[in-house]
């Protein structure tokens, strides 16, 4: 198995200052060590509190403790299927909806190239959240963040802060993407209800939704069959949706459904880039292995889920693909193939299909113990998803805002949250532990000249090695530098002028 470029780099980099002072290059021979110095192990002070050195009784212990907690969990242990499933549906979403008219507006030069960019990018973040759960041997973001911002002892005050921060974000993240789903999904029924209604449509057809998938939303994981089925629908009423726009496209003919009305930040670029935004990319990893046990030797599991992920990236870009293609180079005229009835459900389908298990993922919302022990109803979730209702039904100007926050968030835990965590961790912190000479004063003893030695032969073994990691350190360094320098902070700078009026 290859190690995790970066991480490991940090953890073997005495190494190669060993092999750089057993060289036989150096200056004088006394500043070399021989194969047998004898060493010792100096751990970092400040990581007292939480130390890394393994033993095999602590592991299983730790193991087990970790595993009932992935059971426990939303996303408990699941078949490499169900897993695939759930890494390719973020994909198909309200990004991949909205791609047509975002298309339209790039010509095919810089749209289809902006679209296999965000894949590699998204691909590469997912691994960088891969390589960041096998270095801290745990696959949960609230830990890996924990990891880089608050290790060490005297700092149970920041931890709770940054838990605290990291389950707010990621439940408001959640939960506006369950409104904006539910709201946009009203949308494209809202052409469709009878202009004879006493209360107003979109009153209705937002409660009309809501009963519908309320009862969805009470399972206690993803793995429940129901929610397996609603997230199989809702890709499989993407690839039919897909297939009729395409068609309609390459035809060109347009179908009478109103253009999106979206937030000032959902442009082209940006519309791409959330098209290929992710999640619960940890989670699913952890539900994978069945277990979070440390990683550091080959694992079985460690090489099905790169595979799932990059699968999930390649066949999502194969079905985002054709409607690029197709939107960037047709001229279109008004036309009532395909039906629009039939384009609305499937929207429909896609959307709400997915806002179950983004409700069920959300974390929960402390209840008083008096008010569970009333009712057998998950009252967490029946808030939460009260919460989804109300914010998609806000007025016209507050849901073009909510979107656009939406967006921001989707977009910085997707692409700059991973990026900045793996510079804090490879660049910032310190190494876990430091090999040192236990008598670096001491001549080298010399092999004299007729004994054979393979001491040359495992220097230049462990040089080789070391150049081969340091070239995967020095890819993936320029990756993540990329994402946060020129994406992420470019890109926030940019949303921060067109909120301003500047552009």
């Amino acid at each position: 198995m290859d190690p995790p470029s970066s991480s490991m780099d940090r953890r073997l980099s005495t190494d190669s200052d060993l092999s750089r002072l057993d060289s036989p290059s150096g200056d004088s021979a006394n500043s070399s060590l021989s194969s047998t110095t004898a060493l010792v192990l100096i751990h970092d002070s400040a990581d007292d509190g939480a130390p890394f050195d393994f033993s095999e009784d602590d592991d299983d212990f730790s193991n087990d403790l970790q595993s009932e907690r992935v059971r426990a969990s939303a996303v408990p242990p699941l078949p490499p299927n169900t897993v695939f499933l759930y890494l390719l549906a973020p994909y198909l979403k309200i990004g991949a909806l909205l791609l047509p008219a975002a298309a339209r507006g790039l010509p095919m030069r810089y749209a289809v190239p902006a679209l296999v960019g965000f894949a590699l990018l998204s691909a590469l973040t997912r691994q960088v959240w891969y390589m960041l759960a096998r270095y801290v041997r745990k696959a949960d973001m609230e830990e890996v963040v924990l990891d880089a911002l608050a290790r060490g002892a005297g700092k149970e005050g920041r931890r709770r802060v940054v838990r605290a921060l990291v389950r707010l974000g990621t439940g408001a993240a959640r939960v506006l993407v369950a409104a904006v789903y539910l709201r946009e999904s009203v949308e494209a029924l809202l052409p469709l209800a009878p202009d004879m209604l006493v209360v107003p449509p979109r009153i209705v057809l937002t409660v009309i939704l809501a009963v519908i998938v309320l009862p969805l939303t009470w399972a206690k994981t993803v793995a429940f069959r129901r929610i397996v089925c609603a997230e199989g629908i809702s890709v499989a009423a993407y690839v039919l949706w897909m297939a009729l726009e395409t068609y309609a496209q390459t035809h060109g003919t347009q179908t009478s459904e109103p253009e999106p009305k979206m937030g000032a930040l959902w442009q082209s670029i940006t519309t791409i880039a959330c098209a290929f935004s992710t999640a619960l990319t940890l989670p699913l990893y952890a539900s994978l292995k069945g277990t979070v046990q440390p990683m550091t030797t080959a694992s079985k599991y460690s090489p099905s889920f790169k595979i799932l992920s990059i699968l999930s990236v390649a066949v999502a870009t194969g079905l985002l693909l054709p409607l690029v293609v197709a939107s960037a180079s047709s001229n279109l005229q008004a036309s009532g193939f395909p039906s629009t009835y039939l384009m609305a459900l499937l929207k429909v389908a896609i959307l709400t299909s997915s806002i179950p298990a983004l409700v069920i993922t959300c974390p929960a919302i402390p209840m008083p113990r008096r008010m569970r022990r009333v009712s057998d109803v998950p009252l967490s979730k029946f808030t939460i998803f009260s919460i989804v209702a109300i914010l998609s039904l806000a007025p016209e100007q507050a849901s073009y805002v909510l979107q656009d926050v939406m967006l921001v968030i989707v977009l910085a835990g997707s692409y700059t949250a991973p990026a900045l965590i793996h510079i804090i961790m490879y660049q910032f912190k310190r190494p876990l532990s430091i090999v040192m000479p236990h008598t670096p004063s001491l001549p080298r003893h010399r092999s004299s000249d007729s004994t054979p030695s393979h001491d040359e032969l495992l220097q230049r073994k462990e040089r080789k090695l070391q150049r081969r990691r340091l070239w995967r350190r020095i890819v993936w360094d320029v990756g993540v530098w990329a994402v946060l320098l020129p994406l992420s902070v470019g890109g926030f700078a940019w949303a921060g002028g067109r909120v301003a009026g500047a552009w």
